[in-house]
Formats: C-alpha cells, sequence, structure tokens
C-alpha cells in the first residue's frame, strides 16, 4: 500500500514523541514492504522543499519561513508554499492513504486538497491540538489545568499569555472570532476523517466530550520498538541509584512530578537532561 504521513515535524532536527513515533511507525511498515513516504515542515528561512531517504521512507521536508509561536498558530490558516508542496507529492506518491500525525504548522487546505483527489485518510490524536490551540490543555497565564474552551474567551487570554501580549485587552473579541473559526475548520476535519485514532480512553473520552464523532474513534495505544523494550540488566551500584530523564522539560512534561517523587527515597539521584521548550 501507499501510505503518506503527514507530521509537523521529523527527526533529526526534532526529536519529541510524535516525531520519533511517526519515524517508527513508517520505518515498520517500509521493512513489511509498503511504499512510505513522510512530508513535515521544516523550520528555515526562505521557501523550498527536498526529498531525502530514510532507512526506506521517503521522507519530503518543505519550508516556508522560520517559525515563531504567532505564525505556527496562523498557518493553521493557510500558508500557500507548503500548500503548493503537499500538493506535488500528492501528483507525485498518489497515496492510498494518508495518516496524520500532526498538523501543528501545516495548513488545514492540506486535508482538503487529499479530500478532493478522493483519498482517505485517518487522524492520530496526540494530544488534544485540535481543541485547545496550546495543544496541552495548560493555561499560558496561569500555569493551570484547562477544561476546554468556554466560548473562547479564555482560549483568547491564553493565547495572548503566550504571546507576551496579555494586556491588550482590545485584541481579545478578534481573536476569540479567530479561535472560534480555527475550532470550525479542525471539526471539519474531524468529521470527514475515516477514522480517529486516540491512544487511550480517556483521550477518545475527551474528545467525543468536545464535539469529535464517537462513531470514528478507535483507541490504539501507542507501541514502541521491540528493540527498546526488552529490559537490559544492569549491575547495582555502589554508589547511589542514578535515575536519568531525557527529553522535554517544560511544565507539561511533569518533570517536577519525579523530582518531588524522589526527594524522599534516599540513596537516589536525578539526572535531567532536555529542552525547556518541548
Amino acid at each position: 500500500m501507499r501510505i503518506l504521513y503527514l507530521v509537523h515535524q521529523y527527526p533529526p532536527e526534532h526529536l519529541g514523541g510524535t516525531e520519533l513515533y511517526t519515524r517508527s511507525l513508517a520505518r515498520e511498515l517500509a521493512l513489511r514492504g509498503h511504499q512510505v513516504t513522510v512530508f513535515h515542515r521544516r523550520n528555515a528561512a526562505g521557501e523550498g522543499q527536498e526529498s531525502w531517504d530514510d532507512e526506506g521512507v521517503r521522507v519530503w521536508s518543505a519550508w516556508a519561513g522560520v517559525l515563531n509561536p504567532m505564525r505556527r498558530f496562523l498557518a493553521t490558516f493557510g500558508e500557500p508554499a507548503l500548500e503548493r508542496a503537499l500538493e506535488g507529492v500528492l501528483d507525485e506518491v498518489k497515496p492510498e492513504l494518508v495518516h496524520v500525525q500532526h498538523m501543528m504548522g501545516l495548513p488545514m487546505a492540506s486535508l482538503r486538497g487529499i479530500r478532493k483527489r478522493g483519498i482517505p485518510f485517518v487522524i492520530t490524536l496526540h494530544d488534544y491540538w485540535w481543541v485547545c490551540a496550546n495543544a496541552q490543555l495548560l493555561t499560558n497565564d496561569r500555569r493551570q489545568l484547562c477544561a476546554g474552551p468556554r466560548l473562547y474567551l479564555n482560549c483568547a487570554r491564553c493565547a495572548l499569555a503566550r504571546s507576551g501580549r496579555a494586556r491588550y485587552l482590545l485584541a481579545f473579541p478578534a481573536i476569540t472570532a479567530l479561535l472560534a473559526w480555527r475550532s470550525h475548520l479542525l471539526r471539519r476535519e474531524l468529521a470527514l476523517a475515516a477514522a480517529l485514532l486516540a491512544p487511550s480512553e480517556f483521550v477518545s473520552r475527551w474528545y467525543v466530550a468536545h464535539g469529535a464523532p464517537k462513531d470514528k474513534l478507535v483507541v490504539i495505544p501507542l507501541g514502541v520498538e521491540r528493540r527498546f523494550s526488552a529490559p537490559v540488566p544492569r549491575p547495582r551500584p555502589d554508589g547511589p541509584m542514578r535515575f536519568v530523564y531525557i527529553g522535554g522539560i517544560a511544565p507539561q512534561k511533569g518533570v517536577h512530578i519525579v523530582s518531588e517523587a524522589l526527594r524522599g527515597l534516599e540513596g537516589a539521584e536525578l539526572w535531567v537532561a532536555g529542552d525547556e521548550s518541548a
């Protein structure tokens, strides 16, 4: 089968969970005889695209300027250079299935182009981005858990806090209307997908509660490569038991919870390596 993955970012430039999962899945399907292609956005100046081979997976990288939070948000509403790049890939690859892993920084018009060709697409709901523009259900202004949009007024406040313009009250009506329009666009694509893949029952229930079609949701836990799942014997250290966290260290990742849990454990130390922006 000819399969195309759409994802916002891809290794080696980005090594987040969605990116690594997409690469692992694409490589595995290529090993099983499928023709697999990945299309992603690269964060680079100017406009362009290139393709390269990643262990049997053809990867298309397209770029349309350096991203910042505001430009990444606005890309949802349109990014002509990326739309043209994907159109070319669709014409060349002629996929039989498109698997959307993440659309942050990619234009929704891309999915309309896929539909026009009669190609079915499925969406994996890795986070809450399809409802929450911040993706994490964590407010930027108060760092509190969020239950979801409330007439998009709370979303506007959160967006302005992220941009550093929380005091610009005059922008509230425009931002609120823009977020409501974003929700309309994204909910329409959720309704038109062939299937919505949720990694847990909680994520499935949450999306249904926020307007996703229940009949299209399928719970499929995310897997890991077998070579990483087998335990590796290690000799017991003579000194402190060392725990290592490698990954994003933004607040929603919960590194502080690991730290608190180990604080009362005698003979343990925690090493952390990561990027505070992820």
